[in-house]
């Protein structure tokens, strides 16, 4: 979710793209600055509209030269959108070749009052319920540093973001890439099966983005559940993560998506444990 939307390579499945005449980068500022370093490398927030910059070129080249040959590209080699001025965006860089290798977009409530989940989702009283909320979104790692030891870095650099920020909530948009009635049933059902389905917030996804009702209904294939199920989704479920409502279905990309929340005081130990900030990378 992402939290969001990293997959199996570490690579989030869902640009959304603009110009970047849409997008004032004259003057970002990081909204909330953090900082570790790890031996070769820094975990930051990017600090100058030179550096976000960068962020967007990467993001286009993973989504789109790597992974969306076919999509139409966006103008300027940049994956860009509405939600970028007002985000913080958690990167990697390599000190040896001065190289910028990941990113994770983060929105927070304490700065902000519009979120990409809500492109999908009609979040009904999740925002206005107490405690601070981090979105979290447009992941990405470069191909030649796809390692557990730089994804770790990552989920470090989120760590330490969301104790500076004291975060009550972590949320964001869980992908399967697939429309399958069927598969999304299955997927659905396992999730509900195993307690990780709430209805808490009245979350539902807009009209457009709504799954088309089925006669006779999809009949989950449960003996495939483990198979369908996104690995990081999995993750997140293990963390102490719950989908909330019905998934949404967006077309364009090919694929469904979870609306996923982490209340972060339910973080589970070992999960915790593995992503500290201390010690070795």
């Amino acid at each position: 979710m992402s939290y969001q939307n990293l997959d199996g390579n570490g690579v989030a499945s869902q640009p959304f793209h603009a110009s970047l005449g849409a997008l004032d980068t004259s003057d970002f500022k990081p909204k909330m600055p953090i900082r570790l370093e790890a031996g070769a490398f820094v975990v930051k927030t990017v600090d100058s509209p030179e550096e976000l910059k960068t962020v967007l070129a990467l993001r286009y080249d993973i989504f789109y030269r790597e992974f969306r040959k076919a999509t139409p590209q966006p103008e300027k080699g940049i994956d860009t959108d509405e939600f970028d001025a007002i985000c913080d965006h958690l990167v990697i860089i390599d000190q040896k070749t001065d190289r910028l290798v990941g990113t994770y977009r983060l929105i927070s409530s304490s700065f902000a009052n519009k979120f990409y989940s809500q492109t999908e989702f009609d979040l009904g009283t999740f925002l206005q319920s107490p405690g601070t909320k981090l979105e979290l979104g447009r992941a990405c790692i470069d191909k030649s540093y796809r390692s557990g030891m730089v994804m770790t870095l990552l989920w470090r650099g989120l760590g330490a973001y969301i104790r500076e920020l004291k975060a009550d909530y972590l949320f964001g948009c869980s992908s399967a890439t697939t429309m399958d009635p069927v598969e999304v049933a299955t997927i659905q059902a396992h999730l509900r099966d195993n307690g990780c389905v709430t209805e808490e917030w009245g979350i539902k996804p807009l009209p457009k983005y709504t799954m088309p009702t089925l006669d006779p209904p999809a009949r989950p294939d449960l003996s495939r559940a483990s198979q369908l199920l996104p690995s990081l989704l999995n993750s997140y479920m293990k963390a102490g993560a719950k989908v909330c409502g019905e998934p949404a279905l967006d077309r364009e990309f090919e694929c469904v998506d979870f609306f996923t929340v982490l209340r972060t005081s339910e973080l589970n130990r070992m999960f915790e444990r593995k992503y500290q900030t201390t010690g070795n990378a």
